[in-house]
């Protein structure tokens, strides 16, 4: 089914779910600061080394795999850290948002659920601790699997491609606001994140039934 971007018509049936600041909470400074503790650099340093930058952007979309990207960090910030360290710092850094998930357990008695999220393969293991996220939402895009990264369009007609959704019957809710827009450029519906109120309040305009406990 070929992807066109255009007006987002006819009744919701799919809602994708970003995953940091969606569904889980995250902060990236409990990483910088396990690895501020073996590296001669600050937290604020080590923060800028790793993050807008070329390396980091193609891990995300799994042009660089997690062994190599470990070699590539513990030179960019000098850690004295062992990969498996190394890769529970950088993984640890999430806890689960519990309204959202229960937003989303609703939501599946009605809906097609699906995440679409960029993020590397170290932290997709944390989906994988989230027993209620795999449950209420099996289907999943992600960049570092598609090779590609919001706010690219690519990343969209690949992913309602690879699970044959119309673009206008489907929500992308994310936090990014360029990510909901590249989005409704696709001819998908958009909600900015902001909180569990104000999202229902959006879905429910778009005619979204949420059904009680």
């Amino acid at each position: 089914m070929p992807t066109r971007p255009g007006t987002p018509s006819g009744p919701i049936r799919n809602i994708l779910f970003d995953f940091g600041s969606v569904l889980v909470h995250f902060d990236y400074d409990i990483m910088f600061r396990r690895f501020a503790q073996k590296s001669p650099l600050t937290v604020l340093e080590i923060r800028r080394r790793l993050f807008d930058n070329a390396d980091h952007r193609a891990f995300e979309r799994g042009e660089i795999p997690a062994p190599r990207y470990y070699q590539i960090v513990r030179n960019q910030i000098q850690i004295r850290m062992d990969y498996r360290t190394f890769y529970e710092a950088w993984a640890d850094i999430f806890w689960p948002d519990e309204a959202m998930l229960d937003l989303a357990e609703r939501l599946k008695k009605n809906y097609q659920l699906y995440l679409l999220s960029n993020t590397n393969e170290i932290h997709y293991t944390e989906f994988l601790r989230i027993p209620r996220l795999m449950k209420a939402i099996p289907r999943q895009g992600l960049s570092f699997e598609y090779g590609v990264m919001k706010p690219d369009p690519e990343i969209y007609r690949r992913f309602l491609d690879e699970f044959d959704l119309h673009a206008g019957e489907s929500v992308l809710i994310d936090d990014i606001l360029e990510n909901v827009q590249s989005a409704r450029e696709m001819g998908m519906h958009g909600i900015p994140h902001r909180n569990l109120k104000s999202t229902c309040r959006m879905l429910e305009e778009m005619g979204v039934l949420i059904p009680g406990d």
